[in-house]
C-alpha cells in the first residue's frame, strides 16, 4: 500500500515542494523534524513562517506538526513518542562520546574525531552505538585504524555498542568525491570531538554541500578550539618510530585489509567489493555506496509517491542537484 493512501496532493509550488522534499527524506530515517531542523536543512528559505506554510494550504494534506515535529500525515503519532526517547537515549550516549574525544586525541596520529550517523543528529535507538569519524594524519590512516582496533578488541571486547570506526580519511585529502543530499547531510551534521580546527577545514574543503543544503552549518555545533594541538603523549607515542618505517607499517596494513576483506566477502564480485569497501591509502569506509543506494532508491519512491517533480533548472538542496545527471533522481516526461 502506497504511503500517501487514498490522498491526492495539490500540485505543490516551488516552496512546498522543498519542505515535503526534506520531510520526505529524513523519513526515510524515522526521523520527523523540528521546525528549526527543517528550517536548517531546506535548500532555500521560506518566504513566510514555515509554521503557517505547513498548517495552511496544499501540504496540511499531508503534512502534521505535532508537538513541535513534523510528520507525515500518515504515520502514527507514536513516530513522535519514538523520536522524544530516542533524544533522551541520545543524551546519554553523548556523556560517553565525549569522553572518547577526550581519550582519542592522545592516540597516535589521530587529528580529529567526529560523531556521526545517528547520534550527530541527536538522537540515538536502542541498537545504536557511537559511529565515529576520524581525520589522520597525512599517510597514515591504516596504522592509525588498526591502533584503534586494537584497543577497542582489548579495552572494549570488540563491542560496537560504545563506538564503531566507520570512516577514516587523511588530512591531506579532506575533499568528500560522492556529492549527494545523502553524503551531504552526513558532513554537515558531524559533530566534532576534539581537532576543531582541522573540522572546520575539512567543512570548507566541502563546501560543495551549500549547493544541497545552504543553510546547514552552523556555529552551534561548533566549540571553541581549545587544545587543538597534538598533545604531549601523542607526540611523544609519534617519535618513538622513523618516518620511513611507518610508511612502510602503513601500506602493508592496507594490504592486509584488502586481502581480508576479499576472504571475508568471496560473493562480492571486485565491483561490489569497491562499492561497499571505499579503501585506499587516504580513505577507508565500509558500506557507503550501498547505503546509498539503497536510501537513494527509496527516496526516488518518495518523491513519484508525492509527487515531486524535479524543477526545471538545477537549484542544489534537496530540490535538485547535479546527483541528477547519475540517475538518483526521477524524471519526468
Amino acid at each position: 500500500m502506497s504511503i500517501t493512501g487514498s490522498m491526492e496532493p495539490a500540485p505543490w509550488t516551488a516552496e512546498q515542494e522543498n519542505i515535503l522534499r526534506t520531510v520526505l527524506y529524513f523519513d526515510l530515517f524515522r526521523h520527523p523534524l523540528s521546525l528549526g531542523e527543517l528550517e536548517r536543512f531546506l535548500p532555500s528559505p521560506v518566504s513566510g513562517e514555515l509554521r503557517s506554510v505547513i498548517e495552511h494550504g496544499p501540504l496540511a494534506s499531508v503534512l502534521i506538526l505535532d508537538k513541535g515535529y513534523v510528520r507525515i500525515a500518515v504515520r502514527s503519532k507514536t513516530i513522535i513518542e519514538e523520536r522524544e526517547h530516542k533524544e533522551r537515549r541520545a543524551r546519554k550516549l553523548w556523556r560517553i562520546a565525549r569522553f572518547l574525544g577526550i581519550a582519542l586525541r592522545h592516540i597516535p596520529y589521530v587529528r580529529c574525531v567526529c560523531v556521526s550517523g545517528e547520534l550527530s543528529k541527536g538522537v540515538a535507538s536502542s541498537s545504536s552505538d557511537i559511529d565515529l569519524f576520524v581525520i589522520t594524519a597525512g599517510g597514515r590512516i591504516w596504522v592509525t585504524r588498526a591502533i584503534l582496533t586494537a584497543i577497542k578488541k582489548v579495552l572494549f571486547l570488540n563491542s560496537k555498542r560504545y563506538f564503531c570506526l566507520n570512516h577514516f580519511i587523511d588530512e591531506d585529502h579532506l575533499t568528500f568525491g560522492d556529492r549527494n543530499i545523502y553524503t551531504a547531510l552526513e558532513i554537515v551534521t558531524l559533530r566534532p570531538l576534539c581537532g576543531e580546527k582541522l573540522y572546520r577545514k575539512y567543512l570548507q574543503a566541502n563546501d560543495w554541500t551549500r549547493e544541497y543544503v545552504p543553510n546547514a552549518i552552523q556555529d552551534a555545533h561548533l566549540t571553541p578550539p581549545r587544545r587543538d594541538s597534538q598533545s604531549y603523549v601523542q607526540r611523544c607515542m609519534e617519535a618513538l618510530f622513523p618516518a620511513a618505517l611507518v610508511d612502510r607499517w602503513d601500506m602493508q596494513l592496507f594490504e592486509f585489509w584488502t586481502r581480508l576483506w576479499r576472504r571475508r566477502y568471496p560473493e562480492l564480485s571486485p565491483e561490489a567489493l569497491r562499492h561497499q569497501f571505499q579503501s585506499s591509502r587516504f580513505i577507508s569506509t565500509a558500506y557507503g555506496q550501498d547505503m546509498l543506494a539503497r536510501v537513494m532508491a527509496r527516496y526516488q519512491e518518495l518523491l513519484i509517491e508525492f509527487r515531486c517533480a524535479p524543477p526545471e533548472k538545477p537549484s542544489g538542496g534537496i530540490s535538485r542537484t547535479a546527483s541528477a545527471a547519475a540517475g538518483l533522481w526521477p524524471t519526468y516526461s
